[in-house]
């Protein structure tokens, strides 16, 4: 989709997925605004899913919930690139920003999760205290007491 788009949804939206499947979502370019009401948007992967959403180009706004913008839930692979512009991330908190939220126990627990968030240029802003322009963060880990190895979260700002 090019142009100046309204994305308006309420769960499992703009590209993101659950239960075996795959979400995407590829806006070509223009001055977007994306919201969501509720858990599983914006670039988010649930349950043996991948979610991707791919923002080309633009000064994009994001208002999401939580398990949103590259976000990995239980076993899920979330990721969200948005290539340009100068952007706005309205959260709130939770897996979102490339945060990954793994599976605590039985085998998929080793089966992996993983969360990307990439913002790659433009002056944005954020509403969590981790993320900022020209920055990059990881995790954190659920369970900060013993990490588990197969929950992988990376966000980066350049």
């Amino acid at each position: 989709v090019a142009g100046d788009d309204r994305y308006n949804g309420i769960w499992y939206v703009q590209g993101s997925a659950a239960h075996f499947a795959i979400g995407y979502l590829d806006d070509l370019s223009g001055n977007d605004v994306y919201t969501a009401t509720m858990n599983m948007a914006d670039g988010a992967g649930h349950d043996f899913s991948i979610g991707y959403l791919n923002e080309r180009g633009g000064n994009d706004s994001y208002s999401v919930p939580n398990l949103s913008l590259g976000g990995g839930n239980a076993n899920g692979m979330g990721i969200f690139h948005d290539h340009a512009g100068d952007d706005a991330y309205s959260t709130k908190a939770g897996t979102t920003l490339g945060r990954a939220n793994g599976t605590e126990a039985g085998p998929r627990k080793y089966l992996g999760c993983f969360g990307l968030f990439v913002d790659g240029g433009g002056v944005d802003s954020y509403l969590e205290p981790y993320a900022a322009n020209g920055t990059r963060w990881t995790g954190p880990k659920k369970d900060q007491e013993n990490p588990d190895p197969f929950e992988v979260g990376i966000g980066i700002d350049r």
